[in-house]
């Protein structure tokens, strides 16, 4: 537990100024590479806005581990590459 008085200051960092992230397209197409899928990113990137669209607002509230494997599966589903066994999906969540 937190001391009244203690906290000086939080910090947030939405735009990255202090922490560098990458936008989830940029994520998606590096560790596919490293599988060794060549997909263009804008394709990657179409298919995350298209996850973001078609995704159940119901599910988005579980935040499973489950849920971003049904979720990478639907991505790798729309670039075209088969994973039936969801072993790609799974391993892009480790």
């Amino acid at each position: 537990m937190i001391k009244q008085g203690k906290v000086r200051a939080i910090i947030f960092d939405l735009g990255g100024t202090i922490v560098k992230s990458f936008e989830p397209a940029e994520v998606f197409h590096r560790i596919l590479e490293a599988h060794g899928y060549h997909v263009q990113i804008e394709k990657i990137r179409a298919a995350h806005k298209k996850n973001e669209t078609e995704h159940d607002v119901d599910d988005m509230a579980d935040q499973s581990m489950e849920y971003w494997n049904r979720w990478n599966a639907r991505l790798l589903e729309s670039i075209g590459i088969e994973d039936s066994e969801r072993l790609l999906a799974r391993r892009i969540n480790e």
